[in-house]
């Protein structure tokens, strides 16, 4: 699927978010254990818009992400499934920005928020830290993606009715 695709077109059949699993006595191996992509189409009715209330995006998205570990591909796919273009973009560049903010002297943003799969190894620590990462990096940008004005321009579209009363 390409970014020019609408939401939820071209979509993968499944998504496969790690699980741990015992492989031997002692020893943890993680697999790919399907989730069902109507459970994402269902969460997108729930979640909400972006624009109108990224807290509450960022805290259900959370709430829908949190007991697993995703790719990056996965991760990607249900981006693309929850949100549209311009929104994908808005995080995108949260992310760049509060990354260089914070470090000036380090990566640039757009490395630390691949555009292209990075291929990390989920059965290595440092691949799992990274797919743990991006995933906190998206709640995270998601209360950050909007900017203020488009926040408020909710509230200036709310009028009082000439035969309202102030407290209706």
């Amino acid at each position: 699927m390409n970014e020019t695709e609408s939401e939820g077109e071209g979509e993968r059949a499944n998504l496969f978010p790690l699980r741990e699993i015992p492989t031997a006595p002692g020893i943890i191996g993680y697999v790919n254990v399907p989730i069902n992509t109507s459970d994402v189409r269902a969460f997108k009715k729930e979640i909400g818009k972006l624009i109108d209330d990224p807290l509450g995006v960022s805290e259900r998205l959370d709430e829908f992400l949190r007991t697993s570990i995703y790719s990056y591909e996965d991760l990607t796919a249900i981006l693309r499934s929850l949100f549209n273009t311009e929104e994908r973009e808005m995080i995108r560049q949260a992310e760049i920005r509060e990354w260089e903010r914070r470090n000036p002297q380090s990566t640039p943003g757009d490395q630390k928020w691949p555009s292209q799969d990075p291929r990390w190894n989920a059965q290595t620590e440092e691949g799992r830290r990274s797919m743990i990462n991006m995933k906190n990096i998206i709640i995270q940008r998601i209360r950050e993606a909007v900017p203020r004005g488009q926040n408020l321009s909710k509230v200036f579209r709310e009028c009082q009715g000439k035969d309202e009363t102030p407290t209706e």
